[in-house]
C-alpha cells in the first residue's frame, strides 16, 4: 500500500502503542512510502546492513512508480540479502 509521511507517523505512533515490534516501511520519497505490513513479497523480510549487499531502485513503467531490489555486487550463494534501510528510528524504547 502506498502511504505519505503524514500517514506513515500516524501507523508508526499506533503501532508503537500498540506493542508491535515488526515494522515493513520503504520511504522512496516524501510522497511515496510503501507500507508493505499487511501484503507484500518475500523482500520484505531482507534485514538491514551498514554495508548491504543489495540497493532498492526506483523505476517507472508507465505512469506506475515500481521499487526493484538488485544486488550491489555478486553475492555468493545462501548468503543473507541485505539493504540499508536509511530509516529513522521512531520513540525512545528499545526493542528486544
Amino acid at each position: 500500500e502506498i502511504i505519505d509521511e503524514p500517514e506513515l507517523d500516524r501507523r508508526l505512533t499506533k503501532m508503537q502503542e500498540e506493542g508491535a515490534k515488526n515494522f515493513y516501511f520503504l520511504k522512496v520519497n516524501s510522497e511515496m512510502i510503501i507500507d508493505a505490513t499487511v501484503m507484500a513479497s518475500n523482500g520484505r523480510f531482507m534485514n538491514h546492513s551498514c554495508d548491504p549487499n543489495c540497493v532498492a531502485q526506483r523505476w517507472r513503467i508507465g505512469n506506475i512508480e515500481r521499487v526493484g531490489m538488485y544486488a550491489k555486487r555478486d553475492i555468493p550463494r545462501d548468503t543473507e540479502l541485505t539493504w540499508d534501510y536509511n530509516f529513522a528510528t521512531v520513540g525512545t524504547k528499545t526493542q528486544q
